[in-house]
């Protein structure tokens, strides 16, 4: 698997994007790749996140893809991913938070901690993420 693991510095063109192993998050991950873009990536799911990287690869051989798998739900895992992406040398251009969770469910009958578990993750996860990263942006 040609996924990178160590950044390289570069200005400009560097994008960190969360829930990036399908959906939005992997369409807009690979339409920077598209245009140059070193893409750093993050996702729940292992698996899927270096299945992504690489069809990205392969569709764009030039671009440079560095992931890291985290739950995002979690401070520990979300402080992790920063810690990593801050000892990377590149410049934080761009930070899309796209993690996030829908869970259908009706308010009468749901499980227990349902909204709780979307507000972590939609909510939650972007603010503690942004906030470990955002210093470094400025």
């Amino acid at each position: 698997m040609n996924v990178e693991k160590t950044a390289k510095a570069r200005v400009g063109k560097n994008v960190i994007i969360t829930g990036a192993s399908k959906g939005i998050g992997k369409g807009i991950a690979e339409k920077y790749a598209s245009e140059g873009y070193d893409l750093f990536l993050c996702s729940r799911n292992e698996e899927r996140l270096l299945a992504s990287a690489e069809e990205i690869i392969q569709q764009n051989k030039n671009a440079k893809v560095f992931n890291f798998a985290a739950d995002l739900t979690d401070k520990t895992q979300v402080k992790a991913f920063g810690t990593w992406l801050l000892q990377q040398d590149f410049s934080i251009d761009i930070l899309i938070n796209n993690a996030g969770d829908f869970l259908p469910g009706s308010i009468y009958n749901e499980e227990e901690g349902l909204l709780e578990s979307m507000i972590a993750a939609n909510l939650y996860s972007a603010y503690a993420l942004t906030r470990v990263l955002l210093p470094a942006m400025m």
